[in-house]
C-alpha cells in the first residue's frame, strides 16, 4: 500500500481535490438537470411556436377566405407580414360595409314594400281589365296567368279571324269578279238589244265620222275649228281661236256651217269608199250643191284646192254653184244658160 501510494498528492490535498470534485459533480448534475429543463422548455417553446405559427397560416387563409368573398366589392389590400393590421383593416371596412349594406337594405326594404303596393294595385287593375275584356277569372288564378291565358286565346281567335279574313277578301274578290261579269252581261244584254246596238252603232259610226272630218274641218278654216261630237250625240265645234272653247254647230255662221257640211260630207265618201273595198257599196261620185257663195276669196281658195286634190285622187266630185271663180277652176265644167223658156247646157273644158 505504502508502496503504491508513494509519490501520492499529500491526504489534505487529495481531501481538498475530491471536495473539489465532489462539488464540481454536483455543479454538473445541477447543470444537467437544468440542460435537461432548458431543452424541454425548448421543446415546449418550439412547439408553442409551430402551433403559433400553424395558427397565423390558419389565420391568414381564413383572412383570404374572408376577403375573398367581398372581392367583388373591392375590400381592403392585406398588409404583408402584420396580420393584425390586415384584418383590422378588413374588420373595419367590413363594418363600414355592414352600416351601408344596412341604409341600403333599408331602402330596398321600403322599395319593396313600395312596389309590392305598386304590384298589388297592377294585379287589381289588370284583374278588372280582364274582367272588362270579358275575361273570367279562375278561382285563385293570378291575374297574369289569367292574362297569359286569355292572350293565348285570343292569338287563336286572331288566326282564325286571318284565315275568316283571307276567305272573306278571295270571297270578295270573286264577287266583284262576278258583279263584274254580271255587269257586262246585263251591258251586252242591253246593248245588243234592238235599240241599244243600233243606237251603239250609230255612235260609234258618228265618231268616226266626226274624227274623220275635223281634221279637214281644222284645214278648211285655217286652223279655226275642228269638229267633235257631245255628250247628246250632237255635233259641235271646238273653237281654236277662242280658248278651245266647244260650241254647239249651230252657233256657226252661214259659211261656217257650209265648212263643216263640205268636211263631213267628204268624210263620209272616204268612209263609204272603205267600205267599198272591203265588197260593200262604192261611192265614186260626190256632188255638192251650192253654199259656196258664203265663202270669203281665201277660204274659197281653200275649198277649191282641197275638191282639186280629192279629184287628184281619183274621185269624181261634182259642184252645183253659180260662184264663177270657183267654176272657172274645175277642170270639167257644164255651164246652163236660160234664154226665155229655153235652158242649155255646154260642155268646157279647161
Amino acid at each position: 500500500l505504502r508502496g503504491q501510494l508513494k509519490g501520492a498528492p499529500p491526504i489534505k490535498k487529495l481531501s481538498a481535490t475530491l471536495t473539489q470534485i465532489a462539488g464540481a459533480e454536483k455543479t454538473l448534475s445541477t447543470a444537467q438537470h437544468s440542460d435537461e429543463t432548458a431543452e424541454k422548455v425548448r421543446d415546449t417553446a418550439a412547439r408553442k411556436l409551430e402551433t403559433v405559427q400553424t395558427t397565423e397560416r390558419q389565420a391568414w387563409s381564413q383572412y383570404e377566405e374572408a376577403r375573398g368573398t367581398v372581392t367583388k366589392l373591392d375590400p381592403p389590400t392585406r398588409s404583408e407580414g402584420d396580420l393584425l393590421s390586415s384584418w383590422e383593416a378588413l374588420t373595419g371596412w367590413t363594418l363600414d360595409a355592414i352600416k351601408n349594406a344596412e341604409v341600403e337594405l333599408d331602402e330596398a326594404g321600403r322599395a319593396e314594400e313600395v312596389a309590392k303596393e305598386k304590384e298589388s294595385e297592377l294585379f287589381r287593375e289588370l284583374a278588372d281589365n280582364l274582367r272588362t275584356a270579358g275575361v273570367k277569372l279562375r278561382t285563385g288564378e293570378d291575374p297574369f296567368e289569367a292574362a297569359q291565358r286569355a292572350k293565348a286565346d285570343a292569338e287563336v281567335r286572331v288566326k282564325n279571324l286571318n284565315e275568316q279574313a283571307r276567305m272573306a277578301k278571295k270571297a270578295r274578290k270573286d264577287l266583284k269578279l262576278f258583279e263584274t261579269q254580271e255587269r257586262t252581261g246585263r251591258a251586252l244584254a242591253r246593248l245588243l238589244g234592238a235599240r241599244e246596238f243600233e243606237g251603239w252603232l250609230m255612235g260609234r259610226a258618228l265618231r268616226a265620222l266626226v274624227n274623220g272630218a275635223s281634221g279637214t274641218l281644222k284645214e278648211l278654216s285655217s286652223g279655226a275649228y275642228s269638229l267633235t261630237v257631245d255628250a247628246r250625240n250632237e255635233f259641235a265645234v271646238v273653237d281654236h281661236m277662242n280658248a278651245d272653247e266647244l260650241r254647239t254647230a249651230k252657233s256657226l255662221s252661214g259659211g261656217e256651217t257650209f265648212l263643216a257640211a263640205l268636211s263631213l260630207a267628204l268624210a263620209l265618201s272616204d268612209h263609204v269608199a272603205e267600205l267599198g273595198a272591203r265588197g260593200g257599196s262604192r261611192l265614186d261620185a260626190l256632188f255638192l250643191d251650192e253654199g259656196f257663195g258664203a265663202l270669203d276669196p281665201d277660204t274659197l281658195d281653200v275649198v277649191a284646192t282641197t275638191l282639186e286634190e280629192l279629184g287628184a285622187r281619183g274621185r269624181t266630185i261634182g259642184l252645183v254653184t253659180h260662184v264663177r271663180e270657183l267654176a272657172e277652176r274645175m277642170p270639167v265644167r257644164f255651164e246652163v244658160r236660160k234664154e226665155g223658156n229655153v235652158s242649155s247646157v255646154t260642155k268646157s273644158v279647161a
